[in-house]
């Protein structure tokens, strides 16, 4: 399920339930149709004091993602590796581990995490690239996606492979967007550590 929240008060350039299709599309192309996630549609004054806070960096970005680390470069991480990142006691070997049992939910855990995107910013991006806002939105939607799935950009083999990951993904957009696939471009493909600012946040 994709939860999607609109804090914008002007008109999107696409429905929101485009935009929630899209979402759900992403869930059934990794058979994650059972998990959840969250995408806020907002401004850049709200996105750039998200860079500040959770980042350091002062200014508007496309996008920001909140993954909760449920995944490691799109595997499903055990819930006790997730809990031992909220507790630092359960690193130490000396602590009788028994009782992580109790701290697992019945009800297996499905958050993925936030994704936060600055609609103006998409919009500006799109026109200076000569493409379709709504084609930019796909590509700044699925690079935060992959954000939530553990897939990350500083290294090179880590950028080859969520590019990759994008890549695929867009196809499958694509076709709920009757467009061509090479309509959209992988974010990743655009990103350099000095020219994007696209990013992920610890939550």
């Amino acid at each position: 399920m994709a939860l999607v929240l609109c804090r914008l008060r002007k008109t999107l350039f696409l429905s929101k339930s485009k935009v929630e299709e899209m979402c759900c599309a992403l869930l059934e192309h990794f058979q994650l149709k059972d998990y959840e996630y969250s995408v806020t549609l907002t401004t850049d004054r709200y996105i750039r004091l998200l860079n500040s806070q959770f980042r350091g960096i002062h200014g508007a970005t496309d996008v920001l993602s909140f993954p909760t680390g449920l995944f490691q470069r799109g595997q499903l991480q055990p819930y006790s590796s997730i809990i031992r990142k909220e507790l630092p006691m359960l690193h130490n070997d000396s602590v009788d581990h028994s009782f992580e049992e109790l701290l697992v939910p019945q009800v297996k855990f499905r958050d993925m995490g936030d994704i936060v995107i600055s609609i103006p910013y998409v919009k500006r991006v799109a026109e200076k690239q000569g493409v379709l806002p709504t084609y930019q939105f796909a590509s700044v939607l699925v690079h935060g996606f992959c954000h939530l799935l553990g897939y990350d950009h500083e290294e090179a083999l880590d950028r080859a492979a969520m590019n990759q990951v994008e890549r695929n993904s867009l196809d499958t957009l694509a076709t709920l967007l009757e467009c061509r696939s090479q309509d959209l471009t992988p974010l990743t493909s655009q990103w350099s550590p000095r020219s994007y600012n696209s990013s992920q946040c610890a939550n």
